[in-house]
């Protein structure tokens, strides 16, 4: 009889059906709870002691409890918001996806208003798991000036962009001007 693989492991989805799943169909897995706003059936598959870390604000959430409430930060802010295009990668111990975060701003967020803009902006979320197959950590990367820009709060001045660099600019900063 072959052995299992050591990242494939019976299903701790809702559904109970022991089917084996690898480390990328627990990450798709989550991602289609989020999109489905089903954050209570999200927290069985976080470890105790899971930490997410959204690399770009410095935040860091330790716990079920304050990886659900940034999860839900996200959907309050953007009421539509969706993992979308998704595609998997996965390794011993880890998955990582590449997607799409879409949605509108309809909602505060962050500490801002809505703008009532909508953003489509690439994340790349890197995870680690618990031997039992839980998720251990989650690392979002994503550019937050795109989002900003996206939702209109920060707004790139093409007037004063020269990306003409002449001998003058060479001289100004060679003088230290």
């Amino acid at each position: 009889m072959p052995s299992t693989p050591p990242d494939i492991r019976p299903c701790r989805c809702p559904t109970g059906t022991g089917v084996l799943m690898g480390h990328s169909d627990t990450q798709r897995l989550m991602h289609r709870l989020f999109n489905d706003r089903d954050f209570a059936s999200m927290t069985e598959h976080l470890a105790d002691d899971v930490t997410l870390i959204d690399v770009p604000s410095g935040g860091t959430y330790r716990g079920p409890e304050e990886a659900i409430d940034y999860l839900a930060e996200w959907a309050r802010g953007f009421s539509t918001a969706t993992v979308a295009d998704a595609s998997y990668l996965e390794g011993p111990g880890h998955s990582v996806c590449f997607f799409l975060a879409k949605g509108r701003n309809d909602g505060e967020f962050a500490g801002m208003p809505p703008t009532n803009e909508t953003i489509a902006v690439p994340f790349c979320e890197v995870a680690t798991y618990a031997a039992d197959g839980r998720t251990e950590t989650v690392r979002f990367y994503y550019d937050a000036v795109t989002i900003m820009t996206q939702l209109g709060i920060l707004i790139a001045d093409d007037e004063e962009y020269d990306d003409e660099f002449d001998e003058e600019d060479l001289r100004t900063t060679a003088e230290g001007e």
